[in-house]
């Protein structure tokens, strides 16, 4: 099940990438498909909140956060092979005066799926 799957690689200290399209209507040639490597920095103990130490541009909500898992080749080499969307980006921590943390939160994606299933029942 992806959802189970999303929930086990949504752990502090995992690699990620978050592939977002910040400002991407301003101009797409240069921001359409970003990508930014970082790392799931946190996350509360029921799964329901990421804090993600990674650079996450004004525009990037809603964008994609992918989890890389080290698979070893044989040779020592380490490489990066990418897994599905676990979770998607969400708006900025604001401080006090207002201004954007440098960290960024995060949904799992599991978490999303319950609050809609809550918000809208069958």
């Amino acid at each position: 099940d992806m959802f189970q799957e999303a929930a086990f690689d949504c752990v502090a200290g995992r690699a990620a990438r978050l592939c977002a399209s910040p400002f991407g209507v301003l101009k797409p040639s240069l921001f359409l498909n970003a990508e930014t490597h970082g790392a799931i920095a946190g996350a509360t103990p029921d799964g329901s909140l990421l804090l993600l130490d990674m650079r996450c541009l004004p525009g990037s909500e809603g964008g994609a956060v992918v989890p890389e898992v080290g698979d070893d080749d044989g040779a020592g080499n380490e490489a990066r092979r990418r897994r599905p969307p676990t979770a998607l980006v969400l708006p900025p921590l604001r401080g006090y005066a207002g201004a954007r943390l440098a960290l960024g939160t995060g949904v799992p994606l599991p978490a999303a799926a319950h609050a809609l299933r809550m918000a809208f029942p069958a």
